[in-house]
Formats: structure tokens, C-alpha cells, sequence
């Protein structure tokens, strides 16, 4: 009785570790993706054939150019896929734009925006701008310029727009058959939104998301990391880590739940899942641990937590087991009550850990 009570305190020290970890601090990292087609990257060869670069600082677009292929290169290696140099070798060739730009719009904060054209032409007529009920009321709107810009005067009282600018950032990336550039293999986009060019989001950070999306199909989505990420910091340092790799394999019960990368040590295996709002373990009173199922054993999580809070869009959930003993090829993560291995609420199978 005594050994059971141990063992209980054990696990349930083992699960309060799950949210024992700190979230990081804002502000955090984002982008949408989007992605199209179906094409295994493992052990295949790219030729590089374009490469339309944009930067916002021409002083350095040359030395960002050359570290924008660096990350591009190591994207494409997390997926198994090696570049080379020559043509005639490769088994598929891609071509990759990163691309700038913003729009601006002025809103006069009216109730009724149509405006009609009317004589004189600097002169405008507006049906009922302000509410009222009557449909047959009408002002005279007078279009001038002032060093404030275009003004609108109604009934002799001036406004001024509000003026909004949205700056956007995208990274698309085609790949097709060497002998045939009309035919797509796959085409994945990163891009974002801002207010201001400095909001957005660096290269590095659009490739390490964009690397999940080759030659898969995706919906849009908007991930949320943590700038402190492991996983991150290893590709935004390009540093070479063969034990991480990019897993498309295993098959989920779930669109909003993903495998999004594998680490496996000598002393442990890591698992990183893409939680869109579905697991949610951190939330209050959502009682879901997960678990690895290798054949017929099921071995309990050693640390699982998330790097940023509950947000609306796709979070990053690092779950670590200990190191697998044997010559398993194939693994399960599932994600069940405490105590009901037996019946998981969600899951990935078939998971290639070889």
C-alpha cells in the first residue's frame, strides 16, 4: 500500500511539472501560412533557380539576401531535402519571392459613405450622413484641401479621416519538376500583417513556420511562438542539431492537432505538438495528460508545457518522454484522461522515429 502511495505522488509530481513552466513574456512571434499540393521532401535534391529578394534596408540587402538563402537551405534540410548546385541533378527546382508593400484607407467616420457626384465637381451629395430617419434628408458636402490633406465640410463643419495604413510581408516558395516549370509540385506562402514595417515579422522566423508546409496541404493558419523557443533559437542561429527534424508523418484524430517536430536524444525524446485550441492542458479543469503508446506499453510524459499562454490561433505544446529502449519504428502519442490510456481523447499515430 505504501509503494501504490509513493507511486501516485511520483505521478502526480511528474504532472504538476507539466505547468510548472513559466510562459514567455510578449511580445510574442507570429505569421500565417497557407500551402498546397503533396510531395515527399526526405532525401531529395532542390536546385535553387530564382530568387526575387525585397529588403527594407538597401545598405544591407546583400548581406540579408545571402543569410535569407542560409535559413531557406536550413528550412528545406529539417524536411530531409538537400540543395545543390547543379541543375542537371536535381529532382526538383524551386523559386522563392519575398515581397513587401501597404495599403492606406481614410475613413470619415460618416454614416453614409456613398457619395454622389454632383456640379460643381469639388462638391458632393450625401443621403442622410448623420442617422436620421427621414430618407429624404440630405446635406451639401464641400471637398476641399487643406495641409491636413482632403477635408470634407458638412453643413459648414469640418472632418478630418482617420487614416489607416496596413503593412504586409510574404514569403512564397514553388517548387515543380525539373523538366516541367508549368507543373507545380507544391506552392507554400508565409505572410503577416502589421501597422508598421517594424512589427513584422523576421525571415527567419516566417521559414522556420513556412519548413512544416512543404509539400503539404494546408489551410490557413496563424502560429504564435515564443521568441525563447529551443526550436527557434536553433534554426535562427543555424546551428546544426541532426537530432531535430521536421515530421510529417503520423496521422491525427484531429485537424487542430499536429506534429510539428521531433527531437530524439540519447536521453530523451521530444515531441512538439501544434495545438490549435484543441488540447488546451493548461487551461483550468481540463484534466488531459499525454502519453506514448509503443505497441502494447504506454509510457507517461517526464515535462510537457507550452511557451506562450491560451491564445486564438496555434500554439506550440513541447512534450519530452525518456529515451525508448528497443528498435521501435513507429510510435503513438495520445492525449487521454489520468489513469484512461485505454481511451485517449486525441491522437497521432504512426509516427516514424527511424
Amino acid at each position: 500500500m505504501k509503494k501504490i502511495f509513493i507511486s501516485v505522488i511520483i505521478f502526480l509530481a511528474g504532472l504538476c511539472s507539466v505547468f510548472a513552466q513559466p510562459y514567455d513574456t510578449p511580445p510574442f512571434l507570429s505569421t500565417s501560412v497557407v500551402s498546397s499540393g503533396s510531395f515527399d521532401l526526405e532525401g531529395k535534391k532542390y536546385y535553387l533557380t530564382d530568387l526575387s529578394y525585397s529588403s527594407l534596408s538597401p545598405d544591407e540587402y546583400n548581406a540579408q539576401k545571402q543569410k535569407f538563402e542560409a535559413y531557406l537551405e536550413k528550412s528545406f534540410a529539417l524536411r530531409g531535402a538537400t540543395r545543390i548546385l547543379d541543375s542537371e541533378s536535381a529532382d526538383f527546382f524551386i523559386r522563392v519571392s519575398v515581397n513587401y508593400g501597404d495599403t492606406s484607407s481614410e475613413d470619415f467616420q460618416l454614416t453614409n459613405k456613398k457619395l454622389k457626384s454632383r456640379e460643381p465637381a469639388n462638391e458632393a451629395y450625401l443621403t442622410n450622413p448623420s442617422g436620421y430617419s427621414s430618407k429624404d434628408k440630405s446635406d451639401i458636402i464641400t471637398i476641399t484641401e487643406t495641409h491636413k490633406g482632403k477635408t470634407y465640410v458638412v453643413n459648414g463643419k469640418k472632418y478630418y479621416p482617420n487614416t489607416y495604413k496596413d503593412c504586409f510581408k510574404s514569403i512564397s516558395v514553388e517548387a515543380y519538376p525539373a523538366a516541367d516549370n508549368s507543373t507545380l509540385l507544391f506552392v507554400s506562402e508565409a505572410f503577416d500583417e502589421r501597422g508598421d514595417f517594424k512589427f513584422l515579422p523576421p525571415d527567419e522566423f516566417m521559414l522556420f513556420v513556412l519548413s512544416e508546409t512543404y509539400g503539404r496541404k494546408i489551410k490557413e493558419k496563424r502560429l504564435v511562438v515564443a521568441p525563447s523557443d529551443r526550436y527557434y533559437n536553433l534554426f535562427k542561429n543555424l546551428e546544426s542539431d541532426l537530432t531535430m527534424c521536421y515530421s510529417p508523418d503520423g496521422v491525427s484524430s484531429s485537424k487542430k492537432v499536429g506534429l510539428f517536430l521531433i527531437e530524439k536524444k540519447s536521453d530523451k525524446l521530444v515531441l512538439v505538438i501544434e495545438d490549435r485550441n484543441c488540447l488546451a492542458l493548461d487551461d483550468k479543469g481540463r484534466n488531459l495528460v499525454p502519453s506514448l503508446r509503443v505497441g502494447d506499453k504506454i509510457i507517461n510524459s517526464t515535462k510537457a508545457f507550452y511557451g506562450v499562454p491560451h491564445v486564438i490561433f496555434a500554439r506550440l505544446l513541447t512534450v519530452e518522454f525518456p529515451a525508448l529502449e528497443g528498435e521501435a519504428e513507429t510510435i503513438d502519442i495520445i492525449f487521454h484522461k489520468s489513469g484512461r490510456a485505454d481511451k485517449p481523447k486525441y491522437s497521432i499515430t504512426g509516427i516514424k522515429i527511424q
